[in-house]
């Protein structure tokens, strides 16, 4: 946690290895930092459809400028949708799967 700065938030969205965070308290502490989880699912059940659009384009845009990046566990073409399936309701999977169309 210590490339976080200052009054940072921790936002965690994905738990694949099913172990716990393991947070230094001093970190919280002495830089006010915050942590958060985030589970898609029920924010979108209140949050208006325009709301979400901005974000998924936010999202977009961050990951093209390379700013955000995310390990990706399997790449698959749509014809094997099934396969994608399969890999991305496997427990432990090294990263998000991918569907090519």
């Amino acid at each position: 946690m210590a490339l976080y700065g200052e009054g940072s938030t921790l936002v965690s969205f994905g738990g694949m290895s099913g172990q716990p965070l393991q947070i230094p308290a001093g970190d919280l502490i002495f830089k006010q930092a915050v942590v958060k989880g985030f589970w898609l699912a029920k924010i979108m059940r209140t949050t208006p459809r325009e709301q979400i659009g901005r974000w998924i384009g936010e999202l977009v845009r961050l990951v093209a400028d390379g700013k955000v990046t995310l390990q990706v566990g399997g790449i698959f073409d749509l014809a094997d949708i099934a396969k994608a399936a399969e890999a991305s309701a496997a427990s432990g999977r090294p990263g998000k799967i991918l569907v090519r169309g």
